[in-house]
């Protein structure tokens, strides 16, 4: 089963990540807490949590490789492969809810963005699944064929 991770990127200056990450409106919990709740129920994905600081725009690798619109909260899926490339300062290619990350450049696709914890857990369960057609690298998908 393939592994990955999902990154909530946050920004200190957003009101929307500020609620996302305090209001305790799901079963009196945040909305941040909500999704690490649910995904820590799928056993071929990771959370990572990833905060911008407000004043230091340099303090978030993530945030630092990529490239085109970037909106806050964001919600990303790689591959462990990719996500790896992060951690050596390579951008990655992977799924960004709202589009497509190629190669660090992010690329609204049209399709929805959403902060509810329902809509965020189905989205990444979607892309996870064996069998899905939205895998996240070329790479990943020229690899799977040989591996099924």
């Amino acid at each position: 089963m393939d592994k990955y991770i999902f990154v909530v990127l946050t920004w200190d200056g957003c009101g929307h990540c500020t609620h996302f990450k305090m209001d305790k409106k799901y079963d009196g919990l945040s909305g941040l807490e909500k999704i690490r709740n649910m995904i820590n129920e799928l056993d071929n994905v990771t959370i990572v949590e990833s905060n911008k600081p407000a004043y230091n725009s340099d303090n978030n690798e993530l945030y630092n490789i990529l490239k085109g619109g970037v909106w806050f909260p964001s919600f990303y899926l790689f591959t462990v492969d990719e996500w790896n490339k992060v951690q050596s300062g390579i951008a990655p290619s992977g799924l960004v809810m709202g589009g497509n990350v190629v190669n660090g450049e992010v690329k609204r696709d049209g399709s929805n963005i959403s902060v509810k914890p329902s809509a965020i857990f189905k989205w990444v369960k979607e892309n996870t699944q064996k069998g899905s057609y939205n895998h996240l690298s070329y790479e990943h998908r020229l690899n799977n064929l040989w591996s099924s």
